[in-house]
């Protein structure tokens, strides 16, 4: 159906199909159209619609070589007409969003990623001369050291570098307290403290283990989750396999560098096993699917559930005394051309043996070898593909075993401008799947506009992909690559699907989660508000617009307590829409006229005094934030207030006009105050100005126990009336009762049966009461008393 709407959407042209049912709703959208705001409505109740065939028909146009009726909504008498269709009484709701039921989506960017990233020289010297001063004292003391040949000679290795100074305060000078804080410099500087502090002895030996302990455990925590995304990402473009295998050994399954298995889980296309390895007998593995395997790899070799890994993840290996026998075990559990993940507490050999001796309390005769790591790599065959330093969360490196014989490879050059490589790469690729004999096509980009990324990634899902490799120049000063003997030895002894060359460095491009931060900001003026109604999962605190200087009539207030309603819950979960809550302006009228005759309200008789304003400032349903109607806090003068609101009252500052505000008495507190006014605004409302309730008249005040009951049991009383009043239970009762001592046990009836009717009608003698102030499920009978 096709509607023709003249702005502002109170009439228009309606193309008439012959079908009654799609002309109607087409009506029933124009009464929408012309609704003011752009929340969704729906129709939901119509008080009468009349139907003529004969006028319908006798009005058609023509428009465009089609049938149309014009329609017209008058929002006066809230009628729509079309053709021979009359819609009388119609009324359109504010409806909540449609729920969120897909997952939010992941956000990353690309970003390129260098394989390898470490800490220079100078930022370990500190470190190096500290840990100078710490050996020398531990090697000169008399107390029983585990390995104190090796404190020795750490000392004399170190005493050759860098040379030596007491001076704690000249060795760090130089370092920001960023740096320091959280990093092994700051683990240097408590040992420094502790080992001059009374001497040396067992205690202070055991300590100095203590904090080496800790700051590797803090080391596993607060590894850069970007550096293991990528590293889980090279393991996963570089496996010819979707199936992966992972195996976590001696690494806390709730540490940072396990989570390299969920970031692999993350592709949807990938099947994960993850099998945990660890000394204890029983632990927990983060997930049921997971394997969990007791292996003490000092002792036992590993079992057959360890073996046949894409990828192995351990921390700190490298520098300890058995690192043969442990990496040995490692490579045991790779498949060929696997990977190897260590996590090590720092990528200086001197350092890390140091920090394996400070912590290890057994001595034996096997002594640490200081060896660098180039030369434990090329011990077990270990290709470098990645290493990543930071000061603050350790070393990662990625380890691959190649084959000792490079393969064969065949390259093309990608050009952007000349596509004869075309035809020689479809004849490639046709060769790889036609030779038995293994061989590696290599296509290689000069130019940052080629496309070769992207192009490769497609080619590598065709058959005979997985022998595709990528060489990409996407330096940003343009220079162009120079691949030297020694660069494509280097490149085909690493075997990498993609290698990117920028500025100096080879890495590649990788997915990583946008940086948002947090989202939030630190304001001083914010307000509570739900996003998307009837979601609670989306109350969010939103910068207010408050200014510093309040307007004319205006009185700008510290919020201590704001007063959460009934209807803020309704209309929070979409219970209620917000056009139910508009106020209608006879109820302001009244609140004025009889508020200035009752003895005990004078607070009441203002404050619907002020209402009149208050709903005048326009429909509440169109103001983005509709919760909060009352608060308690200091005015600008610091002086205690209450107040009402039209809405944004859950906040941490609201300007409220004066004429809203009231003085707190001093024996209330300010807790109190901010549940006043709105459930005695109510009351007022239903029983002076509805109910024109008068002195030695009865009143029934259904749940007097509830916040509203409470009030109309006091201005009830105030005003001398007969009160009786229905609660749900004894102890509901006694509550009233001790709070209000005029109520006698005759007065009360009970809230959860009819039965209260008959009660009322005995206690008054058959003459019940003058009128109920909150109708119930039990209508009919309130009703009938």
């Amino acid at each position: 159906m096709q509607v023709y709407v003249a702005s502002p959407g109170a009439e228009g042209k309606i193309v008439w199909t012959g079908k009654w049912v799609p002309f109607i709703d087409s009506l029933l959208q124009l009464s929408v159209l012309s609704a003011p705001g752009r929340m969704l409505r729906l129709p939901t109740r119509i008080q009468r619609i009349r139907i003529n065939p004969d006028q319908h028909l006798h009005r058609l146009e023509q428009l465009g070589g089609k049938d149309v009726l014009h329609a017209c909504m008058d929002p006066v008498l809230r009628t729509v007409t079309g053709g021979g269709v009359e819609i009388t009484g119609l009324h359109a709701a504010v409806t909540a969003r449609r729920h969120q039921q897909h997952a939010l989506p992941t956000l990353e960017e690309v970003r390129f990623v260098p394989y390898v990233e470490t800490a220079s020289a100078q930022q370990q010297l500190p470190c190096e001369r500290l840990l100078m001063k710490i050996v020398k004292t531990l090697a000169e003391s008399n107390a029983a050291i585990a390995n104190r040949n090796v404190v020795q000679e750490l000392r004399d290795h170190l005493q050759d570098r860098n040379g030596f100074s007491d001076d704690t305060k000249c060795i760090v000078q130089d370092v920001g307290n960023g740096e320091i804080e959280n990093s092994l410099l700051n683990a240097l500087m408590t040992i420094d403290k502790i080992t001059t502090r009374n001497g040396i002895n067992q205690r202070i030996v055991e300590e100095v283990a203590e904090v080496v302990n800790a700051y590797k455990r803090k080391q596993c925590e607060t590894v850069n989750v970007d550096l293991l995304k990528s590293a889980a990402d090279l393991v996963l473009e570089n496996s010819s396999s979707v199936k992966l295998k992972v195996v976590v050994v001696n690494t806390s399954a709730a540490s940072v560098v396990a989570r390299v298995s969920d970031m692999l889980k993350s592709h949807p296309t990938v099947a994960v096993e993850t099998v945990f390895c660890n000394k204890e007998a029983e632990f927990e593995t983060p997930h049921h699917d997971d394997t969990a395997v007791t292996w003490d790899v000092g002792s036992c070799e590993p079992p057959a559930s360890a073996k046949g890994a894409n990828l192995v993840v351990a921390t700190d290996c490298l520098y300890r005394k058995n690192r043969s026998d442990f990496l040995a075990k490692m490579v045991s559990c790779l498949t060929p051309n696997g990977f190897l993940l260590l996590h090590e507490s720092t990528s200086c050999p001197l350092l890390g043996t140091a920090l394996e001796v400070m912590s290890s309390d057994e001595s034996s005769e096997e002594k640490f070898v200081i060896a660098e790591r180039k030369h434990i790599f090329d011990e077990f065959g270990f290709q470098v593909v990645a290493e990543k330093s930071e000061q603050s969360s350790g070393s990662l490196f990625l380890l691959r075993r190649t084959a000792a014989e490079v393969q064969p490879a065949v390259l093309i050059e990608v050009d952007a401008d000349n596509f004869a490589w075309v035809h020689e790469l479809k004849t490639e690729m046709q060769q790889l799947l036609d030779d038995a004999e293994e061989w590696l096509l290599w296509l290689v980009a000069d130019t940052p506009s080629s496309g070769i990324v992207g192009m490769v990634n497609c080619l590598r899902q065709e058959p005979g992909g997985d022998k595709i490799r990528c060489v990409f120049n996407a330096s940003l000063t343009g220079k162009a690559l120079s691949l030297t003997d020694d660069v494509l030895c280097d490149l085909f002894s690493k075997d990498l699907v993609m290698n990117v060359y920028r500025d100096g460095q080879w890495g590649s491009f990788r997915h990583l989660p946008l940086s948002q931060g947090d989202g939030f900001v630190l304001r001083e003026h914010a307000y509570v508000d739900v996003l998307t109604r009837g979601d609670l999962h989306s109350l969010r605190w939103i910068e207010s617009p408050v200014v510093l200087s309040a307007g004319a009539g205006a009185d700008r207030c510290r919020v201590q307590f704001a007063s959460l309603n009934f209807r803020d819950i309704m209309l929070a979960t979409g219970k209620l829409p917000p056009d139910a809550i508009n106020c209608p302006l006879k109820f302001l009228v009244f609140c004025y006229k009889f508020g200035r005759h009752i003895s005990v309200a004078i607070f009441l008789a203002q404050l619907y005094k002020c209402l009149m304003l208050l709903f005048s400032l326009g429909h509440l349903a169109m103001q983005d934030c509709i919760l909060g109607m009352e608060f308690s806090g200091y005015n600008q003068s610091g002086k205690r207030v209450m107040g009402l609101l039209a809405a944004k009252g859950l906040a941490t500052t609201v300007e409220a006009n004066s004429r809203f505000i009231w003085e707190v008495p001093d024996s209330w507190s300010l807790q109190e105050a901010a549940t006043v006014p709105v459930v005695y605004a109510t009351v007022y409302y239903a029983l002076v100005v509805r109910g024109r309730l008068k002195r030695r008249e009865r009143v029934l005040i259904h749940s007097g126990s509830g916040g509203v009951g409470q009030a109309a049991i006091v201005v009830a009383l105030n005003l001398g009336c007969e009160v009786y009043t229905t609660v749900g239970s004894q102890e509901k009762k006694a509550f009233l009762q001790s709070r209000f001592p005029q109520l006698l046990d005759h007065q009360f009836a009970n809230s959860r049966t009819t039965d209260f009717e008959q009660q009322i009608l005995k206690a008054t003698k058959g003459k019940g009461t003058i009128q109920p102030t909150i109708y119930t499920a039990f209508t009919s009978a309130v009703i009938n008393n």
